[in-house]
């Protein structure tokens, strides 16, 4: 279970990036100072953990595989890193064909 929750750390902190980022624009707290600077390192560390999500999801579901924790917790961080890898995997492939198109 030690090795599990690094692994997972993209995916969490990915989705919670995410999330903030959205926060951080929406009508209340767009009117604050700090909310364009917030918005901006969220989305910058989303960003950063698109490019890792793929193979830090994979490394996690084989971590996961392999461990011998309790199925609950096991099927909810196989669920976890299995999202956030196909997530991360098609924001990528999307902004690929974006760009070379």
């Amino acid at each position: 279970m030690k090795l599990i929750v690094p692994l997972s750390l993209p995916a969490v902190v990915g989705l919670c990036s995410w999330a903030l980022a959205w926060a951080f624009a929406i009508a209340p707290l767009r009117r604050a100072t700090y909310a364009s600077d917030a918005q901006t390192t969220f989305g910058l560390m989303f960003a950063i953990m698109t490019w890792i999500g793929p193979v830090a999801a994979i490394l996690a579901i084989v971590a996961i595989y392999k461990s011998s924790s309790a199925l609950p917790a096991r099927l909810a961080l196989y669920l976890l890193n299995g999202a956030w890898g196909v997530i991360s995997s098609a924001i990528l492939i999307h902004f690929a064909v974006a760009h070379w198109a």
